[in-house]
């Protein structure tokens, strides 16, 4: 059968790690790697001390979630790798239901886990594209994406994809991309409502970042990605409308046109 590994990337959150980590950890996974970020605090220590047998890669300086869960994939040898926020409590034991659904479905690349507030996800478009959540279901449902704070991928289809995309660094919308770089190669994106999992969102961003920092990282990392997947389709012209309009209604977004263009071109 597959073997498991747990990937958690940390950042100055030593109080998360003591709340959810032991809840975390009573599972049977061939691996468990934490990857400290460059945290200021004594999380590193406290993980040497309390699990020793935990596999810790501690960043000298803070490199951003991207780099982070992308150094744990690469570690690891497990068949599958579930990647998990700090602020996240595995309700339930869901490598059962990993082997069985990733063996019922060979195209499958990710399970994403159930927050019960959500469901599913799925695609919308206002002149960029979007997501929202999708109507609520009691059975498993293909999904835009797979989120990064709470769900499971085939590693081997990772590497092969190049894993989170730096471009989006350092958080937001890398999700979405793998997803979308999965689907456009032929494979599935999956959410299981039997794998629960309690999700304190932001836990870590709202610790290093202000909500308008966030809010520019959301609206630049949006953008790249339309521009990304969509310039050179017949949306184009659509996403032009969009961007005259939104940038001659909110002057301010130009900062975010420019950022998208820079990271994109530059």
């Amino acid at each position: 059968m597959f073997k498991h590994t747990l990937v958690i990337p940390v950042y100055n959150n030593l109080d998360l790690l003591k709340k959810f980590l032991p809840g975390n950890l009573k599972y049977p996974w061939d691996e468990v790697i934490i990857v400290d970020d460059g945290s200021k605090d004594e999380s590193s220590t406290w993980l040497q001390q309390t699990y020793p047998d935990i596999t810790v890669i501690r960043h000298h300086t803070n490199q951003g979630f991207i780099k982070s869960v992308n150094q744990g994939f690469k570690k690891t040898k497990s068949d599958i790798v579930t990647l998990l926020n700090s602020d996240v409590l595995l309700k339930n034991n869901p490598i059962p239901v990993l082997n069985r659904f990733f063996k019922a479905k060979p195209k499958a690349f990710a399970v994403s886990f159930n927050e019960p507030q959500y469901s599913y996800a799925v695609s919308d478009w206002d002149g960029l594209f979007g997501h929202q959540v999708g109507p609520k279901s009691t059975k498993p449902h293909q999904s835009l994406y797979a989120s990064g704070g709470s769900s499971a991928f085939v590693r081997s289809i990772w590497l092969k994809l190049g894993g989170f995309d730096p471009i989006y660094q350092p958080f937001y919308w890398e999700d979405v991309d793998i997803s979308w770089r999965a689907k456009q190669a032929g494979y599935q994106i999956w959410w299981h409502p039997k794998i629960i999992v309690d999700h304190q969102h932001e836990s870590t961003t709202s610790q290093s970042h202000n909500q308008k920092y966030k809010t520019f990282i959301i609206e630049r990392n949006r953008l790249i990605f339309t521009l990304r997947h969509f310039w050179q389709t017949p949306k184009s012209r659509e996403i032009i409308k969009y961007l005259i309009a939104r940038c001659m209604k909110h002057p301010g977004y130009t900062k975010v046109v420019y950022g998208a263009v820079k990271r994109l071109f530059f």
